[in-house]
């Protein structure tokens, strides 16, 4: 992973998310809790292409997602396009340890991608006989009514919050004696629209964009500073968590909350720019589709009832 030099103290006081005072240790400090709470909950996707012979396993894709439990259900939140490519692949690995391992769930994958359009949503239902391992590894199911805020884009960009990018870029691998793996990366955003920024949140009435200063604090697993952000591939599919100010003015990042996917990434006026699909319609496409949970759903979310949320109605 290449690094940038030191930076003067001045700089790194400007590397900050725009929708709050400059104070670059602090929001470090809270990039690393972010990571802390929300790397239980996400998991990198390999989606693999098995050869001919059934012994030469190669990579073909990698996304990243969010595992939650819903009612009886045992979940994985992805982006569409990643669910899309899953259902071609051979199989799918998910990785809820740190050390090497196989886990290859059998899935039932639902989605919705529509090419140059920000719907983009997938999920993956993993098997009752398969679902209780993710429990007994590193990773958890996140409770929704606890981890998740249904929001749209224009109420999200109402708010005084700090925003996240979360998820396994494959640019960054983590290389070790018994294989390799990705490490997740947590970026402080800013998002479009709000406080000194201009640009238009409404592009999509299903998602939202942020913006990914490069020069922007990013969390490793291990300590890590004045790093290059990498190229998101690998990102799609991985949570956008936002974290409120108290009313002492601080926040804290074991307060993270689930609000969006990351879809996509593009370049505007030379700013790096992530959109994020709202959760609230990823949700409403699994009430649509799994009848054994919708009225869970419907229950922890009433508002996801509304149409508005449904975009395979659009």
């Amino acid at each position: 992973m290449p690094t940038r030099r030191s930076l003067p103290n001045d700089l790194l006081l400007r590397m900050t998310c725009l929708m709050m005072p400059p104070n670059f240790a602090k929001y470090a400090k809270l990039a690393d809790e972010v990571r802390e709470t929300a790397e239980a909950f996400t998991v990198p996707l390999a989606l693999l292409w098995l050869a001919d012979d059934k012994q030469n396993i190669r990579r073909v894709e990698n996304g990243s997602g969010v595992l939650v439990k819903i009612g009886s259900a045992h979940i994985v939140l992805t982006a569409g396009h990643v669910a899309v490519s899953a259902r071609r692949a051979d199989a799918i690995h998910i990785g809820i340890q740190s050390d090497r391992h196989l886990w290859i769930p059998a899935l039932t994958i639902g989605s919705v991608h529509v090419p140059g359009t920000f719907s983009d949503l997938g999920y993956m239902i993993i098997d009752p006989a398969d679902a209780s391992r993710p429990t007994i590894a590193s990773k958890v199911y996140a409770n929704p009514q606890r981890r998740i805020a249904v929001l749209t884009a224009t109420e999200l960009a109402a708010k005084r919050c700090h925003a996240f990018v979360v998820g396994y870029p494959f640019a960054v691998m983590d290389t070790q004696p018994t294989g390799q793996g990705v490490r997740l990366l947590v970026w402080h955003t800013a998002i479009t629209g709000s406080d000194e920024e201009v640009q238009d949140v409404t592009a999509s009435p299903h998602s939202i964009g942020l913006v990914v200063p490069e020069s922007q604090y990013a969390s490793f697993p291990v300590p890590a500073t004045d790093v290059e952000l990498p190229p998101l591939s690998g990102v799609s599919g991985g949570g956008m968590w936002i974290v409120e100010q108290g009313h002492d003015g601080n926040a804290s990042g074991e307060t993270a909350t689930l609000v969006g996917l990351h879809i996509a990434t593009g370049y505007d006026n030379g700013q790096r720019l992530a959109r994020e699909v709202m959760i609230g319609h990823v949700l409403r496409l699994l009430a649509y589709e799994q009848l054994a949970i919708r009225e869970d759903i419907y229950g922890m979310f009433p508002r996801l009832q509304d149409d508005e949320w449904d975009v395979s109605l659009t």
